[in-house]
């Protein structure tokens, strides 16, 4: 993975498992609405590091990585190995969800998304899509449409949650490849290492 370095000073870090306290008593606030949370504006914060949060967790199932997650604006998240050392390394990440364009084919998805965040120099970031598509969602064709941009993003991550298991599939597509890194990692939010 590719590193920057990043300010921490006076930051709060997130861990996945915090995030996912957080986000349950969000959910307790809201009459046990989950969809209350995800449509209200005032969670906006909180639901990019659920987002990130599922990131972490697969990157830490892929590599024995922890990250620590703080959030920022462009790009929305910094994940980073300790929160307490000044200036040190790690990645950021943009975060785009699909939610509401579910309904459009990959051609038009992998433009729509050129639209909101192809243009934007983020600063060697790397670009998160979420997505509730999984299992109705072309995985290849929707890379190879991607890899036709010319993406300023250091790697683009697409999660999307498989309606059949709850769980979440995080595919790598690399800009400039036609198709995912070759692998997806099945995470259980439910069962969260740190």
């Amino acid at each position: 993975m590719g590193y920057k370095y990043l300010p921490t000073d006076g930051e709060k870090a997130f861990t996945p498992s915090g995030i996912r306290r957080l986000f349950t008593e969000a959910v307790d606030h809201e009459g046990g609405q989950i969809g209350a949370v995800m449509k209200s504006s005032k969670y906006k914060k909180l639901i990019e590091l659920w987002h990130a949060s599922i990131l972490a967790v697969a990157i830490y199932k892929l590599t024995g990585d922890k990250y620590f997650l703080l959030q920022d604006e462009n790009p929305d998240i910094h994940f980073v190995k300790d929160p307490n050392t000044r200036n040190q390394s790690g990645f950021s990440a943009e975060i785009l969800t699909l939610f509401g364009v579910e309904n459009l084919d990959e051609v038009s998805l992998a433009k729509w998304t050129w639209d909101k965040k192809g243009l934007p120099d983020y600063d060697k970031a790397d670009l998160l899509i979420v997505s509730r598509r999984v299992g109705r969602l072309d995985v290849d064709k929707f890379a190879q449409e991607l890899s036709r941009q010319d993406w300023k993003f250091t790697r683009i991550w697409l999660g999307a949650i498989d309606a059949s298991t709850g769980h979440w599939k995080i595919f790598l597509v690399l800009p400039g490849h036609d198709d995912p890194e070759g692998f997806s990692v099945d995470v259980n939010s439910d069962e969260l290492p740190y």
